[in-house]
């Protein structure tokens, strides 16, 4: 079966607790290293989950990098 959400590699956001941390300057993911986190979630969302890309710039990506800042360990 194929992937088909964030949640299928990292359910309940398990592995994304560094990706939410203050002060980084680059993500790292299987389809290479980048230098924000919107590219990064592009990334993950075109080659995991078979998706279209997200407008950087959308509330659909605003919000997605809120919840993914929201796991980071405090």
């Amino acid at each position: 079966p194929g992937v088909n959400s964030c949640n299928t590699c990292h359910p309940d956001g398990k592995g994304l607790e560094k990706a939410g941390a203050k002060g980084r300057k680059d993500w790292t993911n299987p389809g290479g290293t980048w230098l924000n986190l919107e590219d990064t979630n592009n990334v993950c969302i075109i080659m995991a989950v078979k998706g279209k890309a997200l407008n950087p710039h959308s509330q659909e990506m605003k919000d997605l990098v809120a919840y993914i800042k929201s796991l980071a360990k405090k």
